[in-house]
């Protein structure tokens, strides 16, 4: 049994032809997955679906009763002059600061209000210690060179990773969101 039927859908977008004469439906069990490169139109098939998009004259779209469809928009909520890279790395705030922390412990280490009191610096010592435990447990030194794998294996190329938000496209973006959203050590990636 059909479930969503498209028929003769041609969309058009600005100046730039998405889809022509397309003919496609969708039986009740299916499972489908869309692939295809970054800007191909994926999103733009599913605002049809949704009702976004209209196709143009002659086209129509079909749902059986009951059927409601739904979909993730892909309009990440990040700075869009932050590299693809920098938003990936802010994925995970509490890195930076576990690191502006320890580098306040440090720092403090050398007060002689500190140094010169036993309590005060047992404490220091030992909040600089979970700390440390802390920064290892998110990746450490090594957190960025997670992100950047992480990146890669999401499909970003690493030609994009210094490009700005603002010039990539929105499948581009959302892999960012995604890198930004898991951007912590692998073990916590629940899926790719």
């Amino acid at each position: 049994m059909i479930q969503i039927q498209l028929s003769n859908i041609t969309l058009v977008l600005g100046a730039k032809r998405i889809f022509e004469n397309l003919n496609w439906e969708i039986q009740r069990g299916q499972r489908i997955g869309l692939v295809g490169a970054n800007g191909a139109g994926k999103s733009s098939l599913f605002k049809l679906i949704e009702g976004e998009h209209s196709p143009e004259l002659g086209g129509s779209i079909t749902r059986a009763r009951l059927v409601t469809t739904g979909y993730l928009p892909q309009q990440p909520e990040l700075d869009s002059s932050l590299t693809a890279f920098a938003a990936a790395l802010a994925g995970n705030p509490r890195v930076a600061e576990v690191h502006a922390e320890l580098e306040q412990i440090e720092s403090s280490l050398s007060d002689p209000k500190i140094y010169g009191d036993g309590r005060k610096l047992q404490r220091a010592l030992e909040r600089q210690h979970q700390l440390i435990e802390e920064y290892h447990s998110l990746g450490g030194d090594s957190y960025p060179a997670r992100v950047r794998d992480l990146l890669l294996g999401l499909g970003l190329a690493e030609s994009e990773f210094d490009k700005p938000l603002s010039v990539l496209s929105g499948g581009q973006k959302k892999t960012g969101r995604v890198g930004a959203a898991v951007a912590c050590p692998p073990r916590h990636i629940v899926a790719r």
